[in-house]
């Protein structure tokens, strides 16, 4: 198998790559800072921890640094001892354990670095579920911050253009909120979608027949389900699960305007 994977052509030029980082970004440092303070160094040493550090990291995508200016201690030694009590059946038990328990620390900062990983690229493909729609709001945007001839004309670093982008909007948001057409129906969606409110409940103060032909008595609870009515076929149409801003647009091209016992994000009646 190892033949197989270090012949692969691909490999070959990622391989090396690696070595040469390595050799420049860690081994050079170390070996002048060994030079400069004059230091003893045991090269054995240092080229085994070079080679670990390699091999752990082309494998195994983990760099344990074992090779750095400090020196720090070499519990991967004890491995060593462990492969060959295993494959020579010579050897202490207790050298034996404690191979096996550097091996278990490994293998599970390993797993837990990769979950974490894998976390974190989950909740970013949450975050950009909808590619399409963050685009079309961030081309919205800069239309109409293109027209601030000091944010268009802004040489200054994307740090600072952030800070002038967003001053810009908040000062002038309730002139530019008409504008900003597409933001709007992704905002009417989401809340469709998500409403704030997930439930609600009503009671009549005097008996009474709802429309559907359902009667109801007074101070009867009727708990309204918003979350669940806004994501009803019978509402919504058959692409009711679907996040589609789409369906905010009038035949004018305008925001189109749900009645308020349709869209219950706000909810609707009298407040106390």
């Amino acid at each position: 198998m190892a033949p197989t994977f270090f012949g692969h052509p691909p490999f070959q030029p990622f391989f090396l790559k690696g070595i040469w980082e390595k050799f420049e970004n860690v081994l050079f440092p170390v070996l002048d800072h060994i030079s400069k303070q004059g230091l003893e160094i045991d090269l054995q040493d240092l080229f085994q921890r070079f080679t670990f550090d390699i091999t752990c990291t082309i494998i195994l995508d983990h760099d344990p640094k074992s090779l750095c200016i400090n020196l720090p201690n070499r519990p991967f030694y004890v491995l060593h001892d462990g492969e060959d009590a295993i494959l020579n059946r010579v050897g202490k038990k207790k050298k034996l354990r404690e191979a096996e328990k550097v091996a278990d620390d490994f293998i599970l900062d390993c797993i837990s670095r990769k979950k974490e990983e894998i976390h974190k690229r989950s909740l970013s493909a949450r975050q950009n579920k909808n590619p399409r729609v963050m685009y079309r709001i961030r081309e919205e945007l800069d239309m109409i911050l293109a027209q601030a001839n000091y944010v268009h004309d802004c040489n200054k670093d994307d740090k600072t253009k952030g800070h002038q982008r967003y001053n810009y909007l908040s000062r002038n948001f309730a002139e530019l909120s008409n504008k900003l057409i597409y933001l709007h129906r992704a905002v009417c969606e989401t809340m469709r979608l998500y409403p704030p409110v997930a439930f609600n409940n009503k009671a009549p103060m005097e008996p009474d027949i709802l429309p559907s032909g359902h009667r109801v008595d007074s101070n009867m609870q009727i708990i309204l389900h918003i979350y669940a009515m806004e994501r009803m076929k019978s509402i919504w149409g058959e692409d009711c699960h679907e996040f589609k801003p789409e369906r905010w647009i009038s035949n004018k091209g305008s925001i189109k305007h749900e009645p308020l016992h349709k869209f219950l994000a706000f909810n609707a009646g009298p407040r106390m």
